[in-house]
């Protein structure tokens, strides 16, 4: 995409003119809230832009207008439409060995330079306002701020040359030789924002330093680095994020903490080995059975606990819950031992949205 008039960009691009553009410019800083979340060994700094607002308004219409045609390498599949983390983990599902690379302050490597350099070639010269406006909106205090809403867009756009050249070392890899024998190999990556992941059938990645060391290559060349503290390898399976891929995708006992605290509590029978589920549906029927919920402290991300204002907010995260299990299911092509547990699961969310249904239907006559 070339954006080259004044007029197309400022019409066509932001839906807004020159005036209202010069107004919003004019205070960037101030239209971001900055706060911290926590993380391991430390806290991420977020700039958050309030949902309405002028500058939230314009970077939308940068994302939708712009950003979001821009196409993207193979590899990139984080903050894509259509994509997520399990599209991100579901190539390298039956490989033998893993590794996980971390970059270094993504975001934050990302400098008004970095991207004057790369967006040059969408804009036209004649009108370099365009191209100052455009970094003007997308960046605070010389870099890409994490939490603004074209962010994640821009930063696969500066990354798509990293993705290009570390894709084609791996595929470089279409043979590899073990006493004397040639072996066909397929070393698969793809990126989720600043979490890289390589998987293949007969390279060891622990035992082959010069990869993680052309990796950290490349990256440097484009202005990143690598946090070493992050590096993670896997025999068989892998971690990351509360998902374990191996011969399938499945979930940790941790991720599935809140769900199996959840049923346990809510189920009619204590019995073990219990074939059939069943759920008090007379729990339902008590007038304080909702702060019974909210005193379980079923987690939620970051470190806090959950908490419902109402039967409706409860309803909402249940069928949350089991779309999400349901995306588990649907990625995975058999139904192993994990897969069916799964699919039990799904069925006891089912009966117990089920139950809060007929509850908050018996509330309104």
């Amino acid at each position: 995409m070339y954006i080259g008039s004044r007029e197309y960009f400022l019409e066509r691009i932001l839906h807004t003119d020159a005036s209202s553009l010069k107004d919003v410019l004019s205070d960037v800083g101030d239209s971001y809230h900055i706060f911290q979340i926590p993380k391991k060994g430390g806290a991420r700094e977020i700039r958050a832009i309030e949902r309405g607002s002028d500058l939230y308004e314009l970077q939308k219409a940068l994302c939708q207008n712009f950003l979001e045609k821009v196409p993207l390498p193979i590899p990139a599949v984080g903050f894509v439409k259509e994509e997520s983390y399990l599209t991100f983990l579901r190539p390298h599902v039956g490989k033998t060995h893993y590794l996980r690379l971390d970059i270094q302050g993504f975001f934050d490597s990302i400098t008004t330079g970095m991207l004057k350099k790369c967006f040059g070639e969408f804009f036209s010269e004649d009108v370099p306002e365009n191209l100052t406006d455009f970094l003007a909106l997308c960046t605070c205090e010389g870099c890409l701020p994490q939490g603004a809403v074209t962010s994640p867009a821009i930063s696969n756009i500066v990354f798509r040359r990293a993705d290009q050249r570390i894709l084609k070392y791996c595929q470089s890899f279409d043979a590899l030789y073990q006493n004397g024998r040639k072996l066909a190999e397929d070393i698969c990556y793809t990126r989720y924002a600043d979490d890289m992941l390589f998987s293949s059938r007969y390279l060891d990645f622990s035992k082959a330093p010069y990869f993680i060391g052309m990796i950290s290559g490349i990256l440097k060349s484009m202005g990143f680095r690598l946090n070493k503290n992050k590096l993670k390898y896997g025999l068989d399976e892998i971690s990351l994020s509360g998902f374990v891929v191996s011969e399938n995708i499945h979930l940790s006992r941790k991720k599935l903490y809140s769900l199996n605290k959840l049923t346990y509590f809510l189920g009619k029978t204590t019995v073990c080995g219990a074939k059939k589920y069943r759920v008090k549906n007379a729990f339902f029927h008590e007038p304080d059975w909702l702060e019974q919920i909210n005193r379980l402290g079923l987690p939620k991300g970051r470190g806090g606990v959950m908490h419902f204002a109402e039967p409706r907010d409860f309803l909402n995260y249940l069928c949350g819950y089991r779309s999400f299990l349901l995306s588990i299911l649907k990625v995975n092509d058999t139904m192993d031992s994990d897969m069916k547990q799964l699919s039990k699961k799904v069925k006891k969310l089912e009966l117990i949205i089920d139950c809060v249904l007929k509850s908050t239907e018996s509330a309104t006559v």
